[in-house]
C-alpha cells in the first residue's frame, strides 16, 4: 500500500536523518520549551498520583474508592511507583515513554498507508498539536503529564491494535495478530467504554473481510481474523470478572464505571461535546473546513502539475509562473483564514466517513480486499473514537486527544490519494513536488497552534517545589491563595 516501499530515496543514513531525526529533534525541542509546565497544580493533574498513593497504601481500586476508568493504568502506575518512588518525575517519565511510543506507532501505521515524507509529517503534527498542545487558560491536557493516563494509554493501545490488524491483513504474520488482540484487550482494561466500541468496530470489519474473502485463497486468514476479533471482548470481560472476585469490587465497578460515567455525561454535557448545542455554527465550520482543505489541496496539486510540466518541457513561460503563484497564494490565504478561525480539523468526520464509504464499496466489489480492509479499519476506528465530538472536532475540544488515528486518515485522504492519482496519470515529478509542497503546507499551519501553546506556556513562571518534585505553574492570585 505504501507506494515508495521499494523506491530509492537515498542512503539509509539520509532517510534516518530526514524521517527519524527531524521528528526526534521536534520532540526534544518541545520537551525543553515546555519542561515542567504541564498540567495544573490545582485542577485534576495530581489525581493519578493520589490514586497510586491509595493503592500503595493498601486501598482496593473500586472497592475503597471510585475510579471511572479501567483498572490497568492505576495498577501499572502503582507498580512503577513502587520501584521508582511516588514522584512527579515517575509520571513525567511514564508520559515521555507513552508519547515516544505513540509517535513511533503513528509513523509505523502511516507507513502502511503513506509515503515516508507524509508519515514523518503526521508524527510532527501529532507532537505539536496533540502531545504538547495547550490552547486555552484551563486547557491542561497534554501527553507528558496528563490528568488521565487512561486516555493516553488507551490511544497507545489502540494504535498498537491498529498496526497489528493492518499488518496481519496485508501480511498474515501471526505476531501481528497477537499484537492486535493484545492491544484491544489492554485498551478494554484501560477504557472499557471506548474499548468495547473499538472491539465492536473490529468485529464488524473482520466479519466483512471474512465474507469478502470466503471464496479466495485468503479464506483461512480471514477466519483467523474473525475468530481473533472475539478474543478481546472475552479477555477484557474476564479481567474485570477476576478483579471483581475481591470483596466490594463488583459493586464498586458498577458504581464507579457505570454511575459516575453516566452522571458526568448528562444530556446537556453530551450535546455540548457532540456539537448539537450550536449545530448550525458547527455545520458551517465543517463545510468551511472541507472547502479550505479540499480547495487548498486542489490548488496545490494544480500548481505542482503546472510547475512540473514546465520543468519537464524546459518551457519556463507563464505556466510555471501561474503554478508558483497558485502555490504561494494558497499559503498566504490559508494562513490568514486559519488565524481567524480554527477550522482545519473540523471536517475530519466527513473525510473519514467518505473513506469508509469508498473502502466498503471497493471491498464489496472484491477490489484489493486486503488493502481496503486495512483502510476501512483505519477510517472506522478513527470515526468511532471521534463520536463524542463529531460535530465539534477541534484541538481545544474535550476528547480531541483520541483523534490520533484520525490524523493518519487526514493525511492519507488529503495528500496520499491525490499523490497516487498523479502517479497513475504518469505525473511522477508532479507527484513528488506535490507531496513535498503539501507536507510543508500542513506543517506550516502548525505555527498557528504552536504560537497559541507558546502563549500559554509563557504564562507559567511560578516554580513550585515539594517532596514529590517540581512543577512550573501560572503565577496568578488563585494559585498563590491555594498555595
Amino acid at each position: 500500500m505504501n507506494t515508495d516501499e521499494h523506491a530509492s530515496e537515498g542512503s539509509p543514513l539520509v532517510r534516518a536523518a530526514l524521517y527519524g531525526g527531524i521528528p526526534a529533534a521536534c520532540f526534544l525541542y518541545l520537551l525543553s520549551i515546555s519542561w515542567l509546565k504541564w498540567g495544573d497544580l490545582l485542577v485534576d493533574t495530581f489525581r493519578e498520583m493520589q490514586v497510586c498513593q491509595l493503592i500503595l497504601n493498601g486501598r482496593v481500586l473500586y472497592a475503597d474508592f471510585n475510579y471511572e476508568y479501567g483498572f490497568l493504568m492505576p495498577y501499572a502506575m502503582s507498580a512503577l511507583c513502587r520501584i521508582t518512588g511516588l514522584t512527579i518525575g515517575t509520571f513525567i517519565g511514564l508520559g515521555i515513554g507513552i508519547t515516544a511510543l505513540t509517535a513511533f506507532l503513528v509513523y509505523r501505521i502511516a507507513r502502511v498507508f503513506m509515503d515516508r515524507i507524509l508519515s514523518a509529517a503526521a508524527v510532527i503534527t501529532f507532537l505539536f498539536v496533540f502531545a504538547f498542545g495547550c490552547y486555552r487558560y484551563h486547557g491542561i491536557f497534554n501527553y507528558i503529564l496528563p490528568y488521565s493516563f487512561a486516555a493516553t494509554g488507551f490511544v497507545l493501545f489502540q494504535l498498537a491494535a491498529l498496526y497489528g490488524f493492518t499488518r496481519f491483513v496485508l501480511g498474515r504474520r501471526s505476531g501481528h495478530l497477537v499484537l492486535w488482540v493484545a492491544g484491544l484487550t489492554l485498551g478494554f482494561w484501560t477504557r472499557p467504554d471506548l474499548g468495547a466500541l473499538a472491539s465492536a468496530v473490529y468485529v464488524a470489519v473482520a466479519l466483512l473481510h471474512l465474507a469478502a474473502s470466503w471464496k479466495s485463497e485468503r479464506r483461512g486468514q480471514a477466519v483467523r481474523l474473525a475468530l481473533g476479533s472475539l478474543l478481546p471482548p472475552v479477555l477484557g470481560l474476564a479481567g474485570y470478572l477476576m478483579l471483581s472476585l475481591q470483596p466490594g469490587v463488583a459493586e464498586g465497578l458498577r458504581r464507579s464505571i457505570l454511575q459516575l460515567v453516566l452522571a458526568s455525561r448528562t444530556e446537556e454535557f453530551t450535546r455540548l461535546l457532540f456539537g448539537l448545542t450550536e449545530w448550525k455554527e458547527n455545520i458551517g465550520g465543517i463545510l468551511g473546513s472541507l472547502c479550505f482543505n479540499v480547495g487548498s489541496v486542489a490548488l496545490l496539486a494544480a500548481g505542482c502539475v503546472g510547475v512540473a510540466g514546465s520543468v519537464a518541457r524546459k518551457d519556463f513561460s507563464a505556466r510555471i509562473f501561474l503554478g508558483v503563484a497558485s502555490i504561494v497564494l494558497v499559503f498566504l490565504v490559508s494562513a490568514r483564514y486559519l488565524n481567524a478561525r480554527e477550522v482545519q480539523y473540523r471536517g475530519l468526520p466527513v473525510l473519514l466517513i467518505a473513506g469508509i464509504v469508498v473502502s466498503l464499496a471497493r471491498i464489496m466489489a472484491r477490489r484489493e480486499v486486503a488493502a481496503n480492509t486495512a483502510r476501512l479499519a483505519l477510517f472506522a476506528v478513527a470515526t468511532a473514537l471521534l463520536m463524542r465530538i463529531l460535530l465539534s472536532v477541534s484541538p481545544a475540544a474535550y476528547g480531541f486527544c483520541l483523534a490520533v488515528p484520525a490524523l493518519i486518515g487526514y493525511y492519507f485522504v488529503l495528500v496520499q490519494i491525490p499523490s497516487d492519482i498523479l502517479a497513475a496519470r504518469g505525473q511522477v515529478l508532479a507527484r513528488g513536488l506535490f507531496q513535498a509542497v503539501a507536507a510543508c503546507f500542513f506543517l506550516f499551519h502548525l505555527s498557528w497552534y504552536w504560537r497559541a501553546s507558546l502563549l500559554m506556556y509563557s504564562q507559567m513562571n511560578l516554580r513550585v517545589t515539594a517532596d514529590a518534585g517540581t512543577l512550573v505553574c501560572r503565577d496568578d492570585a488563585t494559585t498563590r491563595r491555594c498555595l
